[in-house]
C-alpha cells in the first residue's frame, strides 16, 4: 500500500513540477546539450526514473480491470492486445526523462547539475538512493500521524474560538 501509495506521491512530485514548469520553460533559453546530458544522468542516478517504470503496467493492469470484468467477451483478446503493446508504451518513458532532464537544466547551471551527479555518483549517494524509498515511506507514515494531530488540534482550537463567537459546532 505504502509502496504503491510513495510511487503515486513521488510521480504526483515529478508531474505537478512538470505542469508548473510549463511557462516558466517557455521564457527560459534553451539549455546546453551538456546540462540536458546532466540532467538525464540525473535523473538516472537519482532513482526518479525509477518511479516512471511502474507507471506503464500499472495503467495497463488499470486497464484490464476496467475492461475484462464488464467485457468478459474480450478478455483473451484484450491479454493479447496488451501483452504486445507493454513494449511500445514502456519504451515512451525516454520522453518523461527527457522532460526531467529539461527541467534539471533549466533550473541549474552546468556546474550545479556536474555536483548534483557527482554526489550521486559517490558512495554516500547511491546510499542515499538505495534508502530513499524505505526512508519516503517512513517519512509519509510520520505526515499521517502529524497530520492527524493537527487535525484534531485544529479542530479544537476552532471550536473552542467559535464558542466564544457563540457558535457551536
Amino acid at each position: 500500500m505504502l509502496l504503491s501509495f510513495r510511487h503515486h506521491v513521488a510521480c504526483a512530485v515529478v508531474f505537478s513540477g512538470l505542469a508548473f514548469a510549463g511557462p516558466a520553460l517557455a521564457q527560459t533559453p534553451a539549455p546546453s546539450e551538456a546540462q540536458m546530458a546532466l540532467g538525464r544522468q540525473i535523473v538516472q542516478l537519482s532513482g526518479m526514473s525509477r518511479s516512471f517504470s511502474p507507471i506503464v503496467p500499472r495503467l495497463m493492469n488499470q486497464m484490464w480491470a476496467r475492461l475484462a470484468p464488464t467485457r468478459p467477451e474480450i478478455a483473451s483478446d484484450l491479454k493479447i492486445v496488451l501483452e504486445s503493446l507493454e513494449d511500445e508504451f514502456n519504451k515512451q518513458d525516454k520522453d518523461i526523462i527527457e522532460t526531467s532532464a529539461k527541467i534539471f537544466a533549466n533550473r541549474m547551471s552546468e556546474q550545479e547539475l556536474k555536483d548534483v551527479a557527482a554526489f550521486f555518483g559517490t558512495i554516500s549517494g547511491k546510499k542515499y538512493v538505495d534508502a530513499q524509498p524505505v526512508i519516503l515511506d517512513e517519512i509519509l507514515v510520520e505526515i499521517d500521524k502529524w497530520s492527524k494531530t493537527i487535525s484534531a488540534g485544529m479542530m479544537d482550537r476552532v471550536r473552542a474560538e467559535m464558542k466564544k463567537k457563540g457558535h457551536v459546532i
